[in-house]
């Protein structure tokens, strides 16, 4: 009898055992407790970082606010006294605990004083210890600048053929005369007497090409073969470099007119060619007829001038400034760059006494980072242009290899021979073919990106602005293409000024008092 009952018990229990095991009720429990600690843990570790965030941004204000308040000009003091206002500062504003050493001064105090301070704090953590982080540390540096300490500009301007637009709604002024007006308003607000000797400026005309000019084309291993005009081609490799390689010949360009002849002068005729004797003792004057849009520019006011302080030439020079020819936006920035090289310096420093100004024989300096020593020079370049990289033609080599037939382009307008001499002969032929141009828009664009992300670069630290001037007559894909390269160029979105030209004048100003105004560098 006992045997019989005890059978039932243990299936009993072996039905108790796989109903447990079985049951789902509760499960979900579970998980909804499992998934609760995951989310106060996450939430948890987003207000650790939170506290991080909004300590480390109380900090950084602090230190810029303070190293601005020192290097204000209008804080009288010794670097000593300065410095410990700053301290001061911090102290009254609840970040001097969180000095990382003292603050920095440095310049005269007069023209120019930069502060550099840095600051760091240790944060202990609520919920990030639960994964190992029991604190975080957070940075701040800062460095303000008012005066003008050591500076070196490129000043890159766009003489291209579309600069002869009317800019609408300005009662028919120009491109080229509000530049002439724009660039000269930079000069002069550069070029003061307080910055004597610390500011030099790099004028570089350009339209499809840049004219070195024949003293500083003289520094350079050219394989020079006329006397026209001063023009260097460059490879694409070149335009990785900031500087000027020249451990094997460089290529001079050609010079001849690509371009249509028109009637300049309105009396019904082209004015298309320039007798030897004309070419010869032409003038500034002369030169808005005739041959008068080369690839290569051949007048002396659009020749680079390199190293500069003297406004008056500057000034001279851009109020002859005329639209020429086609754009090579990526030429003039490779000049642009290559004049702010310390590379440079002995090709520089060989030119004709006339052309150096003993000032500036150490120049240019060597490329530093933003918290370089005092003495550091700063480097600028200001880029503007009103279109995009075109395509630019060379003729073939069969057609430019003796002196006499360099001398017959020189002196003819390509497109009237073709018509008229040449009676309408293979126009495209004698060019290598439609579409095999020397630089074309895309090769163009990448030459333009190459030597600016170069010279952004950490290495080289020169500041970018651009200046996108209107549009031309191209399609709007052509002009998007334009702007957005010089976007690209620029150091960041507040370096990159657009307009249609009213704004020129105000961008150049405003560009001239951010390089020298009192502000934070980083």
């Amino acid at each position: 009898m006992m045997m019989s009952k005890a059978l039932p018990a243990k299936r009993q229990l072996k039905t108790l055992l796989k109903d447990f095991r079985d049951e789902e009720d509760g499960s979900v429990i579970v998980l909804t407790l499992f998934l609760l600690v995951l989310m106060l843990i996450l939430g948890g570790m987003a207000v650790d970082f939170m506290r991080f965030e909004s300590r480390r941004a109380k900090l950084q204000g602090c230190i810029d606010n303070a190293v601005l308040a020192g290097a204000d000009l209008d804080t009288s003091g010794t670097n000593a006294e300065v410095q410990a206002l700053v301290e001061d500062w911090t102290e009254a504003n609840g970040c001097r605990d969180d000095l990382a050493g003292a603050p920095v001064v440095t310049g005269d105090g007069v023209d120019y004083r930069e502060v550099t301070a840095n600051g760091a704090l240790t944060l202990n953590t609520y919920f990030l210890r639960l994964i190992g982080t029991d604190e975080m540390t957070a940075l701040a540096a800062s460095t303000a600048i008012e005066g003008v300490g050591n500076i070196e500009v490129s000043l890159v301007l766009d003489l291209s053929g579309s600069m002869r637009y009317e800019i609408p709604g300005s009662g028919g002024v120009t491109r080229m005369e509000r530049l002439r007006e724009a660039s000269t308003a930079f000069v002069d607000a550069l070029l003061i007497p307080e910055n004597e000797d610390r500011v030099s400026i790099n004028l570089i005309p350009y339209s499809e090409h840049v004219n070195v000019g024949p003293e500083l084309f003289a520094q350079f291993n050219v394989d020079q073969v006329h006397g026209f005009s001063h023009c260097i081609e460059f490879e694409d490799t070149a335009f990785s470099s900031t500087g000027i390689d020249d451990s094997t010949p460089l290529e001079q360009a050609q010079h001849y007119q690509f371009n249509p002849a028109y009637d300049f002068d309105g009396d019904g005729e082209a004015d298309n060619t320039y007798t030897m004797a004309e070419y010869d003792a032409r003038t500034s004057a002369d030169i808005t007829h005739g041959l008068n849009m080369p690839v290569c520019p051949m007048n002396d006011y659009e020749q680079i001038v390199p190293l500069t302080q003297d406004a008056a030439l500057l000034r001279a020079n851009i109020a002859q400034f005329e639209p020429r020819a086609g754009t090579s936006i990526f030429l003039g920035m490779k000049w642009a760059v290559a004049l702010l090289d310390p590379s440079l310096n002995d090709e520089l420093q060989a030119l004709p006494a006339s052309m150096r100004d003993p000032a500036f024989a150490a120049r240019p300096a060597a490329f530093n980072s933003n918290n370089a020593a005092e003495g550091a020079t700063k480097k600028y370049v200001i880029l503007m242009s009103d279109g995009q990289n075109d395509s630019s033609y060379r003729l073939n080599d069969d057609l430019y290899d003796t002196p006499s037939k360099r001398a017959h382009w020189a002196y003819e307008n390509y497109q009237y021979y073709y018509r008229t001499d040449a009676h309408y002969t293979d126009f495209w032929g004698w060019l290598g073919g439609y579409g095999n141009a020397k630089y074309d828009p895309t090769s163009g664009d990448t030459a333009l990106s190459d030597i600016c992300t170069l010279a952004k670069a950490p290495a080289n630290n020169i500041t970018v602005y651009t200046i996108a001037m209107g549009t031309d007559t191209s399609s709007a894909a052509e002009d998007a293409r334009g702007k957005a390269a010089l976007q690209a160029c620029a150091s960041g979105p507040s370096f990159y000024k657009a307009t249609s030209g009213d704004e020129l004048v105000a961008i150049f100003e405003d560009i001239a008092d951010q390089i020298t105004d009192l502000r934070l560098t980083q």
